[in-house]
């Protein structure tokens, strides 16, 4: 959700900032650390990408991603309706 990839975004940037303090940047991590990080980062990348960090789940809909959504409604749907 919006809520959850929000936290992950402060996260990610709240460990970035305690990484720079610290000092030895990245070189200092272990491999599974480094391994976490790339993925939170991942996946706020392709959040993005297909448009739900900036908007919420009706936003990203209305965004094109490349793929063929099929309409609500055909012209076809209303004669059938009246009948």
């Amino acid at each position: 959700t919006k809520r959850e990839l929000e936290l992950l975004e402060r996260e990610l940037a709240d460990e970035e900032e305690l990484i720079a303090k610290v000092g030895g940047g990245e070189a200092s991590l272990t491999v599974e650390e480094k391994r976490e990080l790339q993925l939170k980062r991942d996946i706020l990348r392709m959040a993005r990408e297909h448009g739900h960090v900036d908007g919420d789940a009706e936003d990203a809909v209305k965004k094109p991603d490349g793929f063929y959504r099929l309409p609500d409604e055909f012209d076809g749907e209303d004669a059938i309706a009246k009948g």
